[in-house]
């Protein structure tokens, strides 16, 4: 006996496992130079970069970004 809903099912399933262009080509946002203080480590500037983009496309925030520049920034907050 053949189930009439059985190969629409299967169909369905397929298409949405396949992984469609529009979600892999999701623009990032625009990085700028990560800035921070004299005698910051290069490689913790580069890890800042890597985060801060990453926590942008987590968000779903690169569409949103995508005419803008982001500049990510290490600062540090001195008591005066």
């Amino acid at each position: 006996m053949h189930h009439p809903h059985a190969e629409f099912s299967l169909l369905l399933a397929c298409a949405l496992a396949i992984p469609w262009p529009a979600e892999a080509a999701a623009p990032k946002p625009q990085l700028a130079a990560v800035t921070a203080p004299a005698g910051t480590d290069a490689r913790l500037r580069a890890q800042l970069g890597k985060t801060v983009e990453r926590e942008l496309q987590a968000a779903g925030l690169g569409p949103a970004l995508g005419a803008f520049q982001v500049s990510p920034a290490l600062v540090q907050l001195r008591r005066y």
